[in-house]
């Protein structure tokens, strides 16, 4: 690869963690076909790739949305933390599950896979930016065989307290809530029995940001908008939720050793540069519009030039629909 093809490459690559940033999430849809035709890495290791950029921009979003408050109740931190209580745990669960099946599916089904998540999350993302349009003007894995007992046995393990840690937060919730309603703010969720279906949802979007490369935001931010969480909370909900994400898929591959290093630190470096200046782009587009459905439809704008690309690489490259086996990859 030469020398102006990857400078060209780190800009495409800083731009399009800008744009993700900006709308909220970190882009791991765009980065990973970029590091793939660009700079001519594999699919799974533009997928790990992928995962240190987004460490890197989440990093950056984090810092910048820590200390910012509630838009509608000044007493509440803008992060939604009772919804990363119910919605991390599965999600994490999801993420390692994803990685495993990362081995066994061929790249083309996991491009396939990825247009047609996106073409989901982008028609409910444009659906709710237009209504919030109107309504404003009106785990750790280890270094076991993957093949032996003991990895499925401390899998298991890992799951139950899952779990366990999810049906408490639940109840927890629900607690609080009926003891206090007045903590309750505009866009909470009313915590009940009836949001089981939630850690589910979160449970296989943690499968897709393995299998895909993604932080898991252009997924989460859809769903959260869709339980009518305010814009601006969910943007700094999911930019937490994937950091958390992200990492615990970077330490999944660190321990199996997968990471290049010669590469991993530039591009986390490059993430989390395009990760400080998108969000101060979208607080101050924000704050100049007054309109929280600006970051909506970013986000939409980011799934369209996803799923764009996707076709692009349909239409290029050879068909892989070879399957791989678990064992004989580790």
């Amino acid at each position: 690869m030469t020398l102006a093809r990857s400078i060209a490459g780190c800009f495409i690559l800083y731009a399009a963690g800008t744009l993700s940033s900006a709308a909220g999430v970190g882009g791991g849809a765009l980065n990973v076909p970029i590091l793939y035709n660009i700079f001519g890495f594999t699919y799974k290791e533009s997928v790990i790739l992928s995962l240190c950029t987004l460490l890197g921009n989440y990093i950056s979003q984090f810092a910048l949305n820590i200390d910012k408050r509630h838009p509608t109740k000044l007493s509440k931190p803008l992060i939604y933390w009772d919804a990363v209580l119910i919605l991390l745990p599965s999600e994490l669960g999801g993420s390692n599950l994803g990685v495993i099946l990362s081995d066994i599916l061929p790249d083309t089904l996991l491009y396939i896979l990825a247009m047609v998540v996106l073409i989901i999350a982008g028609g409910l993302t444009l659906i709710l930016g237009v209504w919030v349009f109107y309504a404003i003007c009106y785990v750790i894995m280890n270094e076991f065989d993957t093949c032996s007992a003991i990895y499925y046995i401390i899998l298991g393990i890992i799951y139950a307290l899952l779990l366990c840690e999810i049906v408490w937060g639940l109840y927890y919730l629900m607690q609080q809530q009926k003891a206090d309603p007045d903590s309750i703010a505009d866009g909470d969720i009313v915590w009940s029995a009836s949001a089981w279906y939630l850690p589910i949802l979160s449970f296989g979007i943690g499968i897709l940001t393995s299998l895909l490369g993604i932080g898991g935001g252009e997924l989460m931010g859809p769903l959260m908008l869709r339980l009518q969480i305010l814009p601006m909370v969910s943007s700094g909900t999911t930019s937490i939720m994937s950091l958390l994400n992200t990492s615990s898929g970077v330490l999944h591959y660190l321990i199996l050793g997968d990471i290049d290093w010669s590469y991993a630190p530039w591009v986390f470096v490059l993430g989390a540069a395009a990760g400080f200046s998108g969000r101060i782009t979208a607080l101050v587009v924000a704050k100049y519009y007054g309109r929280p459905s600006v970051m909506v439809f970013a986000l939409f704008g980011v799934l369209v030039v996803c799923f764009s690309i996707y076709i692009a690489y349909i239409f290029s490259y050879d068909v892989d629909m070879t399957f791989g086996s678990l064992c004989d990859n580790r």
